[in-house]
């Protein structure tokens, strides 16, 4: 079942806990350039046809699963490095504009 990302923003972000001084710091680095600029170019509706509409589990954001894979190859990480990244680093999750909480995926994810 396809659901797009909820672009509602959350009181939860790591983020909003940060320190002035690295609230700036993270807004002049390549996190914030990723979060207003390229994150809202990918088009998750053009993937919806992919999708049942009224049977299955809902998936994964599309545009979560494409700004990872583009994080790995600037990054030129592993997948297992770019889940820990995804899982315990601010930057990605300010990137992508998830919760501490939101930033899970499977291994198996990745693959299919």
């Amino acid at each position: 079942m396809f659901r797009k990302k909820d672009p509602q923003l959350s009181l939860f972000e790591a983020y909003h806990s940060l320190p002035d001084a690295k609230k700036r710091r993270l807004e002049n680095s390549w996190p914030y350039v990723f979060r207003t600029e390229v994150m809202p170019m990918i088009p998750e509706e053009e993937f919806k046809h992919l999708y049942c509409e009224d049977n299955g589990r809902p998936n994964e954001p599309v545009s979560i699963l494409i700004a990872l894979s583009v994080i790995k190859e600037m990054d030129d990480l592993t997948d297992e490095q770019l889940l820990d990244s995804y899982y315990f680093d601010t930057r990605y999750q300010y990137a992508l504009s998830v919760t501490p909480d939101e930033a899970y995926l499977t291994p198996r994810t990745l693959y299919y």
